[in-house]
């Protein structure tokens, strides 16, 4: 994107326009708003410290800053990356915080209403005693976030030593999650598009993808393996489907691994709570994004999306 937007930009005698602010890339469905975040944490007890949230106000003001360079110089381009380096740097702890937020959404369904009425008897497969380590965790306070963003709490203590254990396994599987799935909070990633709550982008334009969330067998084995794409008969695809957990073979883990992650998917797009017109039932993705894009644009923006005419 970055090299199609120079080539159709360049000016002979100028440097190349700095444009990495503008170009992000993540999961346009999964994110996490921080005014939702806040309320939980205040809940729960935990106050988000208010220095985060300057920091968040002064990236915003850096990214104005550099939205008004021209980059007609090489000084003025690399000016342009230092304020966007510096303004990344305040936001990341807050990405972090929204990033472990969705990432327990996967963890732990029904996350976070259901987990906090549970009063300790949620559980996550591979993690003992979850609540003591989410209680750990959160017992940070003010530090929530640099917490989550280093993902490692110090056991140098002996106070609650099995609870730090947990609470650090927890965040290793919370950021290896937020990495392969790559959420993105447009909220926060664009903090100069919202201002006091308000605003939201002129447009947004795209074409989504046409796929259901659920995993289609036919279509996942042609890319892997053609023979059992190729049967007709659902009963006959299940029978070798069945062959292949028998044997234990990659393939297997592989398909139980896709059909795992499209049924979280589903689940956390369904009970996230951002998709509550059409995130219902068998969606198919191009919907949701739909409903996407009427949350990101402005009151008086446009959307043009390229979707079925049924919907």
């Amino acid at each position: 994107a970055k090299v199609a937007l120079w080539l159709h930009t360049f000016t002979v005698g100028a440097p190349l326009s700095f444009l990495d602010h503008h170009l992000k890339c993540g999961d346009s469905l999964h994110g996490e708003k921080l005014h939702q975040v806040r309320s939980e944490l205040i809940i729960r007890g935990t106050l988000l410290d208010q220095g985060k949230l300057q920091g968040l106000e002064s990236a915003s003001r850096g990214l104005d800053t550099v939205a008004e360079l021209t980059d007609i110089s090489i000084a003025e381009a690399h000016n342009s990356k230092t304020l966007t380096d510096q303004a990344d740097q305040q936001i990341a702890p807050i990405h972090a915080l929204l990033d472990f937020w969705r990432a327990m959404r996967w963890l732990i369904p029904g996350w976070p209403e259901k987990q906090r009425k549970a009063k300790g008897r949620s559980t996550v497969e591979g993690v003992s005693d979850t609540e003591h380590a989410i209680a750990e965790i959160f017992d940070g306070i003010r530090n929530v976030p640099e917490l989550v963003q280093r993902g490692l709490i110090d056991d140098s203590s002996e106070v609650n030593r099995d609870g730090i254990r947990c609470a650090n396994e927890l965040l290793v599987r919370v950021r290896s999650l937020a990495s392969r799935e790559r959420f993105f909070h447009w909220w926060t990633a664009f903090p100069t598009v919202w201002r006091a709550g308000g605003g939201g982008f002129d447009a947004v334009i795209g074409n989504p993808p046409w796929d259901r969330i659920k995993l289609q067998q036919v279509e996942w084995f042609a890319e892997r393996e053609l023979n059992i794409a190729r049967q007709a008969r659902a009963a006959d695809r299940k029978r070798m489907i069945d062959d292949l957990r028998k044997k234990g073979a990659p393939l297997w883990h592989e398909y139980l691994e896709a059909s795992e992650r499209a049924e979280s998917q589903a689940r956390v797009l369904r009970d996230s709570g951002d998709y509550p017109l059409l995130g219902g039932g068998d969606v198919n993705l191009y919907s949701l994004f739909v409903e996407r894009a009427e949350a990101l644009v402005a009151k008086d923006g446009l959307v043009a999306l390229l979707t079925p005419s049924g919907i």
